[in-house]
């Protein structure tokens, strides 16, 4: 899942945009080193985070805002800076060959200022937050065993818009996924809430850590993990990446019903490989539908799995999954 910073919308079920896009990195860089600095003051930034959105590769900037990343392990995604208190920044287009200074700029949230002692506020707080874990996490069983450990970070837009549901989240989210063994800190941009239409859109960036260490717990997560990769988009990507749909399970019809080949529907230039088609796609993996709209002609998209999210909206089984059942893209099913 360069970065800049992105919006998109879901339509029914999802779009997850974890404001990813294609990266041009050398992949014969494996290191890349440089410091941290504020926009305003120039002065550097201390314990920002360095990582690649969705992957488990991520380090911290020192006292002195100095940090170095090895990326070997994924060469061809974009990197993203996050601080507390300031806006992310998206590295895409850059040589690793010298030392990289990154200016970071001050975050000014715009949050309205309302006392939510009272009851009235606190019973709407509650009710916001059950909308937010739903929409958010999702209402799969995998999603019912996640835990926003930090809650108390986000806010919201109280009583400005009944119809629209706005989260803010002062701090990155920290996320407790039982089912899969996941520790998620999740730098949230942006949260909506359509109550009207069910429409959600959300933005951000994220880092993985594994809980699971071996044992019959991680044996659990493992499988568990397994299961979660069975039929989702990142499943289809790599599938579609080696041209392995059908030994895969997966299926791809266009709006009549005629199934397409992997030469129908991918086109390569320049080593880039791209998902093209011309109206929705239907996908079924195993006879469970999901369905793929583009907002983008084409869509690239990686072997890892990685692809321009904000190409598409995906609904049906795919678009049904949220971050309760997201996995690094570094995952590899056994």
């Amino acid at each position: 899942m360069s970065f800049k910073t992105l919006s998109g919308f879901a339509t029914g079920n999802l779009l997850l945009i974890l404001m990813l896009v294609t990266s041009s990195i050398d992949a014969r860089a494996q290191v890349i080193s440089g410091w941290v600095v504020d926009s305003k003051s120039g002065e550097a930034v201390s314990f920002a985070s360095i990582y690649i959105s969705g992957t488990v590769v991520g380090t911290v900037t020192d006292e002195k805002g100095k940090f170095d990343l090895n990326i070997s392990r994924h060469p061809s995604m974009p990197v993203t800076v996050s601080a507390i208190g300031y806006l992310s920044v998206t590295l895409d287009d850059f040589s690793a060959d010298e030392p990289l200074k990154i200016s970071i700029a001050p975050r000014a949230y715009e949050i309205p200022g309302i006392d939510i002692s009272t009851r009235s506020l606190e019973r709407e707080r509650r009710a916001n937050l059950r909308v937010f874990r739903n929409q958010f996490l999702g209402r799969t069983s995998y999603a019912r065993r996640c835990e926003i450990l930090n809650e108390e970070d986000i806010t919201f837009n109280y009583g400005s818009d009944r119809d629209t549901l706005i989260a803010y989240a002062l701090k990155p989210l920290q996320i407790r996924n039982g089912a899969l063994g996941y520790i998620i800190t999740f730098h949230l941009d942006r949260f909506e809430f359509y109550r009207r239409t069910g429409t959600v859109l959300y933005t951000g960036t994220f880092i993985f850590r594994d809980m699971a260490a071996g044992g019959s717990s991680g044996s659990m997560s493992e499988r568990r993990r397994n299961s979660a990769y069975s039929g989702s988009v990142m499943h289809f990507f790599r599938s579609l990446w080696h041209n392995d749909l059908t030994s895969q399970g997966f299926s791809v019809q266009d709006e009549v019903g005629n199934f397409l080949s992997y030469k129908d529907i991918v086109v390569i230039e320049g080593g880039q490989k791209y998902l093209r088609h011309r109206g929705e796609l239907t996908v079924n993996h195993l006879g469970t539908p999901s369905y793929i709209r583009f907002l983008k002609y084409r869509v690239s998209f990686e072997e890892s799995g990685f692809y321009d999210p904000v190409a598409i909206i995906l609904t049906g089984e795919m678009g049904r999954k949220r971050v309760g059942d997201v996995l690094p893209f570094g995952f590899v099913p056994r």
